[in-house]
C-alpha cells in the first residue's frame, strides 16, 4: 500500500472537518492510494474550495459516488497540488506543451514577481509561448486550469535551460503558494501514473549511474545511463548554448521525446517506492525521428539520449533548492 490506511482515514476527516460545508464526505481509499472526497454536483466540483482542497496526500474528487473528470493523472490534473512529470500547457488550440519538472524553494525572491515556492521546468519550453500562463492540459471538454506563471526573464536561465513557474493567486485563486505546489513527481507510464514523494535532492553525477527521467508523454523510464556530465547543446539561434548538460543513454528504448521538455530527473530514494531524489530536469535530446517513442508514438520525435540539466546547476542558477517532503513549510 502506497500509505497508512489510519493515516489516510485521520486525513480523510481532518478534511472534512477543515473544509466544513464543502464536500459531502471523505474517504481513505481502500488500496491506500489517498483520498476519495464526495460532492453533490458537477458545478460544485469545479469551485475553487474544491479545487484548491489542502492535502498531504493524492485526492480524486467524486460527484454523488461517479468519478468526476479531475482524475489524478499526468494528462488531466486539474486541482492543486500540482505534481512534476504532468502536461503542461501554453495557448490557444494549437497551443505549446511541454511537462512540469519538480517543485522548489525559491531563495532568492525576486521584487518584480515575489515568489518562496515554484515549479521548475525548461527555459527553452517558453520562447515560442503565446502568453505567460501555463495550464493544465485541455480536459476532453476542453477545460484548462491555471498551473503556473512563467516570465520571459525572472526565474529563468538559457544557459542551464531551467525557469520556474509560479503562483498566481489572481489567476488560480489559491493565496497560499504551498497549496498549489507539493513535493510530487509523478513515476510510471504516460497514462496511469502515480505520484511520488521527493525526499531530497541528489547534486551528484557520475559516469555510468543510471537515473530515471519522467517526461509526461513518455512516461518513465529508468535505464538512462549516464556517458557525459560536461555536454554543450546548440538547440538553435533562437537560442543560448546550453550547458553543461548530462548526456545520458537509454540502453534498451527511446527515453525522450517531443513534449518531455521539463520534466524530472531523478533517482529512487533508499528507502524506495514510493520515495524519490531529483536529479534534474530534462533538456532535450541528440538525433530523434518519428515512430520510435516508448509511449504516445503520434510522429512525434524520440530518441534514446537525452540531455539534463543536473540539479546542481539549477540549484546555483536560480537560486532555488527542491521542495521536499521535509521543507515544504518553511
Amino acid at each position: 500500500m502506497e500509505y497508512s490506511k489510519d493515516e489516510l482515514a485521520v486525513e480523510a476527516k481532518r478534511v472534512l472537518e477543515a473544509n466544513r460545508g464543502v464536500f459531502e464526505g471523505a474517504a481513505a481509499n481502500a488500496d491506500g492510494s489517498g483520498l476519495t472526497l464526495t460532492v453533490s454536483s458537477a458545478a460544485k466540483s469545479r469551485t475553487q474550495d474544491v479545487l484548491s482542497v489542502d492535502s498531504k496526500y493524492p485526492v480524486a474528487i467524486e460527484i454523488g459516488g461517479e468519478s468526476s473528470a479531475a482524475v489524478d493523472d499526468r494528462k488531466y490534473t486539474p486541482y492543486a497540488p500540482y505534481p512534476g512529470g504532468a502536461y503542461i500547457f501554453n495557448g490557444g488550440t494549437s497551443g505549446y506543451a511541454c511537462t512540469s519538472g519538480w517543485p522548489v524553494m525559491i531563495e532568492q525572491p525576486d521584487p518584480q514577481r515575489p515568489a518562496t515556492y515554484g515549479m521548475a521546468f525548461a527555459s527553452h519550453c517558453i520562447t515560442h509561448t503565446q502568453g505567460d500562463t501555463w495550464s493544465t492540459f485541455p480536459a476532453p471538454d476542453g477545460t484548462r486550469y491555471f498551473f503556473g506563471q512563467a516570465s520571459l526573464s525572472i526565474y529563468r536561465d538559457g544557459s542551464s535551460d531551467s525557469a520556474v513557474l509560479i503562483n498566481n493567486p489572481a489567476q488560480s485563486g489559491i493565496e497560499d503558494p504551498v497549496k498549489i505546489y507539493y513535493p510530487y513527481v509523478f513515476v510510471g507510464p504516460s497514462v496511469g501514473a502515480t505520484r511520488y514523494i521527493v525526499t531530497a535532492s541528489d547534486p551528484g553525477v557520475t559516469i555510468g549511474d543510471f537515473w530515471c527521467l519522467s517526461g509526461a508523454p513518455s512516461g518513465t523510464t529508468c535505464n538512462n545511463q549516464i556517458a557525459e556530465s560536461a555536454y554543450y547543446a546548440d538547440y538553435g539561434s533562437e537560442y543560448p548554448i546550453a550547458g553543461p548538460l548530462v548526456r545520458t543513454v537509454n540502453v534498451t528504448d527511446s527515453s525522450v521525446g517531443q513534449g518531455d521538455s521539463g520534466g524530472p530527473a531523478h533517482t529512487v530514494d533508499a528507502d524506495g517506492d514510493p520515495f524519490v531524489e531529483v536529479t534534474g530536469i530534462i533538456s532535450g535530446m541528440v538525433g530523434g525521428a518519428p515512430n520510435t517513442c516508448r509511449a504516445n508514438d503520434d510522429e512525434r520525435l524520440c530518441s534514446s539520449i537525452a540531455l539534463i540539466s543536473p540539479y546542481w546547476r539549477v540549484q546555483d542558477t536560480l537560486a532555488i533548492h527542491a521542495m521536499t517532503a521535509y521543507n515544504y513549510t518553511e
